[in-house]
């Protein structure tokens, strides 16, 4: 009798052994897996790190050229007589390098729709990290919402999904989204801001960012600073 019992019990405690065994092997995978995805995104996340830092320098170094070539240009503008061509290039080129010249030229066109978009997610870093990857990507020019970003530009925040460009308000195009649009080898543009593109839309996936390949159209700077305490070293 007592064998007949444990007979009776022994075939489904075996197969809840199994499962379990199953379930444990499953929940490993998972782990396993979730680790794996972690470790690639701290990557991610340490690579950005180095691009931002990179930036931050390339854009002193921008700075302090825009003060030499300022003097230039208001010297040569100043001059009179027939300035040579020679020197109209130069201005030309101090012209855009300063932003304070409308440009076109093959480049990228960025959509940031996030209406739809819950949680902690914060447009202005964003838009700061899209710049910012840029300038390090090479971009010979940049705007975000028609604003164009000198040497001496910034990106603020008034509240969660009001940011400033130049001080000034920007608000989504058509009601629908933000844009940002470089000038500079397309390819090059394209990788580079994917790497601070999929962090977020991985994280946020009802976040929308699409990146387009085209000929691009940036305005000049609106109002162009002066300098009042920077002076060149003489």
């Amino acid at each position: 009798m007592r064998l007949l019992k444990h007979g009776k019990w022994a075939l489904p405690a075996f197969l809840a052994a199994i499962a379990l065994g199953i379930l444990i092997s499953v929940q490993l995978q998972i782990q396993k897996k979730v680790n794996a995805a972690k470790a690639v995104n701290d990557q991610k996340v340490a690579a950005v790190q180095k691009l931002v830092e990179k930036a931050a320098q390339q854009k002193q170094l921008l700075l302090n050229q825009q003060k030499e070539l300022k003097k230039k240009v208001d010297m040569y503008r100043d001059k009179p007589g027939e300035v040579s061509p020679d020197v109209k290039a130069q201005i030309a080129t101090i012209g855009i390098l300063s932003g304070e010249t409308p440009v076109e030229g093959p480049g990228i066109h960025i959509e940031i729709d996030d209406r739809k978009v819950s949680g902690p997610y914060t447009l202005t870093d964003h838009l700061l990290q899209i710049v910012n990857i840029l300038k390090y990507a090479g971009a010979e020019a940049i705007e975000v919402n028609g604003q164009r970003i000198g040497a001496r530009s910034y990106i603020s925040s008034s509240g969660p999904t009001s940011p400033l460009v130049n001080g000034v308000p920007i608000s989504r195009v058509g009601g629908t989204h933000w844009e940002v649009e470089a000038i500079g080898n397309q390819e090059v543009l394209k990788s580079y801001v994917q790497t601070v593109i999929d962090p977020y839309t991985s994280t946020f996936p009802d976040l929308s960012v699409i990146v387009t390949a085209q000929l691009v159209q940036i305005p000049g700077l609106k109002t162009l600073e002066d300098f009042t305490f920077a002076k060149p070293v003489q």
